[in-house]
């Protein structure tokens, strides 16, 4: 229920004011916070931190109940699987009581992964982040050794923790009210952390101002109604069906980490291909078209579309900033696509530019040019990773180093029917491989 709530403004040594949208806790809400806040197990002393999160947790779903309740929304606390929140007003229930390894319940709201962060005033400026939902696998770490852990289910249990937005919540305990404060993307969070280079304190967390934050809640839900189903999923299947039989390319691009399997390298190859050649003729094969990849018409190389924000735009800006200060050269005649997914909370857009290049035989050799870049209003995580390989090696990587780096490039040169290897890695080690690239004219 959302009441005019009366709030204690510390600056003003007392001083009542009323907030309209504050969200009223009714008593058993806060019993049940109480109740649950104290079985659990957790890494702190005391259950504090835990019951005012789950004070959050109910102003939240009471939230969304008004703003959005055609949204789908699921809840995860610690080791517990995720669970629905109830639509109807009634408590969350959990099928075991969690052992945790820090109190951040995380939330799926629609398509986002979401972390709630507390504060008791917004007015304070700051708030503590927990040091483990800026790198999931130490919270991993704690409960289970990464050596009794397959590499692929480890890596989809760090994309099932690894939240896209922290939504900061402000929990005022002592009138039983909650407030829905602000958000802020988890790439921009992690990036600021790292421009500012924070420590982490004695609690385990990150001390970070609130004036980070975009404190218009209405935004978080314009964002995330926007926000397209990510191809990272909870499970992980295997790369390629025993049978032989096709896999679901979506699900299937996933989560291995070629640098530590290298015998699973063949079995990727073997992959559905997707034929690049057939750009040339304004069309996609099934393979990228089950991606839904997008087909991009020839470049315009104009500099006043650099401030645009559609794919193509976007592409002539970075192609122009090549040109001018890499002296990469690109052929008005080659073909691209662009892909946007999101990997480790971070949203991102590859481009594949391919074209031929002149050889003396009959077959053309071509050039493989892939470029990663941040989606609009995103930022490119320090840490991220770009790589091409074919079969054998490993043949170019190349890693975000700098704030100010706004896209990586590589690019390699292969003969006809020749495979490559386009895969993403994030600064939590979470792996997406494109489908192989192949060039092969009928």
């Amino acid at each position: 229920m959302t009441n005019p709530s009366i709030e204690f403004d510390r600056a003003a040594l007392g001083e009542r004011f009323l907030r309209p949208s504050a969200i009223s806790l009714p008593p058993d809400a806060i019993a049940w916070a109480a109740a649950l806040s104290q079985t659990a197990t957790t890494a702190y002393a005391d259950a504090w931190p835990l019951y005012l999160q789950l004070l959050a947790v109910l102003g939240v779903e009471d939230w969304l109940q008004e703003r959005a309740p055609q949204w789908p929304v699921q809840w995860q606390l610690g080791s517990s699987a995720w669970q629905p929140l109830p639509s109807d007003g009634s408590l969350p229930a959990l099928s075991a009581t969690p052992d945790l390894a820090q109190p951040a319940p995380l939330l799926r709201i629609h398509n986002a992964t979401v972390q709630l962060l507390t504060l008791s005033c917004l007015e304070d400026g700051w708030v503590s982040v927990p040091a483990a939902a800026m790198n999931p696998d130490t919270a991993l770490n704690s409960s289970d050794p990464a050596s009794n852990i397959p590499l692929d289910i480890r890596a989809a249990d760090l994309a099932d923790k690894t939240p896209q937005y922290h939504l900061l919540v402000e929990v005022l305990e002592e009138v039983e009210q909650v407030q829905i404060q602000g958000f802020l993307p988890h790439t921009e969070l992690v990036q600021a952390i790292q421009t500012q280079a924070l420590s982490i304190d004695g609690d385990q967390a990150y001390t970070v101002p609130t004036a980070w934050f975009d404190l218009e809640p209405d935004r978080f839900l314009l964002q995330v109604a926007c926000l397209s189903p990510t191809p990272v999923t909870a499970s992980v299947p295997d790369p390629v069906a025993a049978s032989g039989s096709a896999v679901d390319l979506s699900s299937a691009l996933f989560g291995l980490n070629l640098d530590v399997n290298p015998d699973q390298v063949a079995e990727v190859f073997r992959r559905a291909a997707t034929n690049v050649a057939t750009w040339f003729n304004d069309r996609l094969d099934q393979v990228a078209q089950d991606l839904a990849w997008q087909l991009l018409p020839a470049f315009s190389y104009s500099p006043a579309l650099r401030s645009l924000r559609s794919p193509i735009e976007q592409l002539d800006g970075i192609v122009s900033d090549l040109t001018r200060y890499q002296s990469v050269v690109i052929p008005a005649e080659s073909r691209s696509i662009s892909y946007d997914f999101e990997l480790g909370g971070a949203a991102l857009r590859i481009y594949i530019l391919v074209w031929e290049l002149p050889t003396a035989g009959d077959q053309s050799d071509w050039m493989l040019l892939a470029i990663l870049s941040p989606q609009p209003h995103a930022l490119l995580p320090l840490g991220m990773s770009l790589q091409i390989r074919d079969v054998q090696t490993l043949l170019a990587e190349t890693t975000v180093q700098s704030p100010s780096d706004t896209f990586l490039y590589t690019q390699v040169v292969g003969v006809q029917h020749e495979r490559f290897l386009i895969t993403v890695r994030s600064p939590d080690a979470l792996f997406l491989s494109l489908p192989p690239v192949i060039f092969s004219p009928s």
